[in-house]
């Protein structure tokens, strides 16, 4: 899944957890909030074989350059911007497994994913049944339709 679906769903976990827990104490609520974002991270990404999310990028493809700049890349900053004050913290523990290994082991250390091989054993063995609809563009609604949900959740 792409960033504002970690982020998002992130903060709904928080929501939640801070609804429902409120007589936990706060280094408590947000340990657990912590551990819950970043598993859910795992099993987002093992439910993105649900969503358009080929491996390459396709620089050449309209479409798919048009998806990333305005979702991925301006959600993503636009979610930066509102929530970061708020959620910040949730945020960044959402999306943890993708900042280990795409932002600093790749680019840094020039080595491979650590995180994500994980992932990929879990899809292997526990969502053996998840169709891979990677490269069906029209599956970018079904991310945007989660998103719209979780999205309204966090403002409502």
């Amino acid at each position: 899944m792409q960033a504002p679906t970690h982020f998002l769903t992130g903060m709904v976990i928080y929501i939640a957890l801070s609804s429902w827990f409120s007589a936990l104490p706060s280094w408590l609520l947000i340990s657990i909030t912590v551990i819950a974002s970043l598993l859910s991270h795992f099993l987002l990404d093992c439910l993105a074989k649900l969503t358009y999310h080929l491996p390459d990028p396709q620089w050449k493809d309209p479409f798919w350059v048009t998806y990333h700049v305005v979702f991925v890349y301006v959600g993503t900053l636009v979610m930066l911007v509102v929530f970061w004050k708020e959620y910040w913290w949730v945020m960044f523990a959402s999306i943890i497994p993708d900042i280990i290994d795409w932002y600093f082991l790749r680019p840094f250390f020039k080595k491979g994913p650590v995180v994500h091989p994980l992932i990929d054993w879990m899809r292997k063995h526990w969502f053996n049944w998840v169709p891979d609809w990677t490269d069906r563009k029209w599956t970018v609604a079904l991310e945007i339709a989660a998103d719209v949900g979780l999205l309204l959740i966090v403002i409502l």
